[in-house]
């Protein structure tokens, strides 16, 4: 499981995107190479633990913005 924490490090981040399972096998990019990058999310947005989040469904919905 990888969670990219949006704007600021957890616990503070306003929105967590989560990427799990055959789409973690699935994405051409790594945890470092988004570092510091603006990306665009397609999802659906739902709540964990009282904090926002959106699970990404497939590779194609992340697109690196910058």
């Amino acid at each position: 499981m990888l969670l990219l924490n949006i704007d600021k490090l957890h616990p503070d981040n306003d929105i967590t995107v989560v990427v799990e399972g055959d789409v973690l096998t699935k994405v051409k990019f790594t945890e470092a190479e988004l570092q510091g990058k603006s990306i665009k999310i397609k999802g659906t947005v739902s709540i964990f633990k009282e904090k926002p989040q959106i699970k990404l469904e497939n590779e194609e919905n992340l697109t690196i913005v910058q």
